[in-house]
């Protein structure tokens, strides 16, 4: 008698212990540097959308809708997870010279604003001749992002880039 109840507390603690300590996994992105960061989430889905890695430009477009396709080539954007950041385009106005941008980022996950700061001439690099610019920026998925800035003269520019 007292063996069976030992044996049956024993098995009773041992199933309290393994079903009590069980958690459900919650899937989401548990990267935090993604704007889709859930603190929630205790497994990854893969849908975490960063900004780190490299992206080409797609296609950059005026507040008109004129694609500006006939100035700029070859253009890339690279953002490193240190948040540094590198443009480079081939300036087809300039006799096809390498236009080479570089400075830092911040990303404001909140405000959806991604701030670039520019080493060097802040001429050649922003739109205000500063040494930063704020785009709005917008994820349609982990592959393609859109960051929209207004430049001095009031007029909105879009950046569509694609990994």
């Amino acid at each position: 008698m007292r063996y069976t109840l030992f044996s049956s507390v024993l098995f009773l603690i041992f199933i309290i212990a393994n079903t009590s300590c069980t958690k459900e996994s919650i899937m989401g992105c548990t990267d935090p540097t993604s704007i889709n960061f859930s603190d929630m989430a205790t497994e990854d889905d893969g849908s975490c959308m960063t900004l780190v890695g490299l992206w080409d430009v797609n296609r950059i477009i005026t507040d008109d809708g004129d694609a500006i396709g006939d100035v700029l080539d070859e253009a890339t954007f690279e953002f490193e997870a240190d948040e540094d950041f590198r443009f480079e385009a081939i300036d087809l106005e300039d006799n096809g010279r390498l236009l080479r941008i570089t400075g830092s980022w911040e990303l404001n996950v909140e405000d959806l604003e991604l701030d670039l700061f520019f080493n060097g001439n802040p001429s050649e690099a922003s739109f205000c001749e500063e040494r930063r610019s704020t785009f709005d920026i917008r994820f349609t998925d982990s592959n393609n992002v859109r960051l929209e800035i207004e430049n001095c003269d009031g007029d909105f520019i879009r950046f569509e880039l694609i990994r």
